[in-house]
């Protein structure tokens, strides 16, 4: 049995194309029906407008709850595009995570999917 391998996701593509949105959800349905491990799920750069209420949005947050991957959003790239922090946490489904933080937990990942 092959042993199960960690997947780290960098999203930066806005949620208005969503081509790279589908193609991440796509890798994270086969991962975790392969039985490897996705790590938190970061929305960066135009990415952060996922955050706002949007079809892209409620994809995402149907992922999350059929495979319990994590989705996280850069505060910084939020607060950057007006888009307030207070649209992140338990609440909404995707948490807050700097890149800094994102990237020490992506160091450990077997492969790092950047779209």
């Amino acid at each position: 049995m092959t042993p199960a391998l960690s997947l780290a996701i960098l999203l930066s593509e806005g949620p208005a194309e969503d081509v790279r949105g589908s193609i991440a959800r796509a890798t994270i349905r086969a991962a975790v029906r392969a039985t490897h491990r996705v790590l938190p799920v970061l929305f960066y750069s135009d990415a952060a407008y996922t955050l706002l209420p949007c079809p892209a949005r409620d994809r995402w947050l149907q992922l999350a709850d059929a495979t319990g991957a994590t989705l996280v959003a850069c505060p910084a790239a939020a607060e950057r595009r007006g888009i307030s922090v207070e649209t992140l946490g338990p609440d909404t489904g995707i948490y807050p995570m700097g890149l800094p933080a994102w990237l020490g937990q992506a160091l450990a990942a077997d492969r790092l999917l950047r779209l």
